[in-house]
């Protein structure tokens, strides 16, 4: 076959819908409703999946209202909400930590646990948010701001 009669075939065919790779084509497709649907659970499974640990004291009850208010963004967890059974506590927020996405930390007091656990966030470079009421002095946050103006 010489270029002009490829030509003249490729003209052929040009504009002719090729009825049989269509059909396997579309038969392939799920429904646009189906695939729509798939997406949205896919994108819920995942958003449930990023998981946010709240470090502040247990007693704190500014864990319900961040729990609350984090609902629809991240499966939020404390330490008091996984059972220890028998293994060093230091070893399960660690596991913690390692795992979650993001770290918020409440410190309003300074608790020495609540601290110990930033610096392991920080140390693993974990995206960590410090939060803390109005009362609490400046002189805690400014610790971090050396790190923080590093990275």
């Amino acid at each position: 076959m010489d270029v002009k009669e490829m030509g003249e075939r490729r003209e052929e065919r040009r504009g002719k819908v090729d009825t049989n790779l269509l059909s396997q084509y579309t038969s392939n497709m799920k429904n646009p409703k189906e695939q729509t649907k798939n997406f949205k659970q896919r994108e819920e499974e995942q958003r449930l999946n990023a998981r946010c640990l709240l470090l502040a004291p247990s007693n704190t009850p500014l864990i319900k209202s961040i729990k609350k208010a984090l609902e629809n963004f991240y499966s939020v967890i404390t330490p008091s909400d996984v059972p220890s059974h028998g293994s060093l506590i230091v070893d399960k927020v660690t596991s913690l930590i390692v795992d979650s996405d993001l770290i918020i930390a409440d410190v309003s007091t300074t608790n020495p646990n609540t601290m110990y656990e930033i610096g392991v966030a920080v140390g693993l470079r974990k995206p960590v948010l410090l939060i803390r009421d109005k009362k609490t002095e400046n002189m805690l946050l400014s610790a971090f701001a050396g790190w923080l103006s590093n990275q």
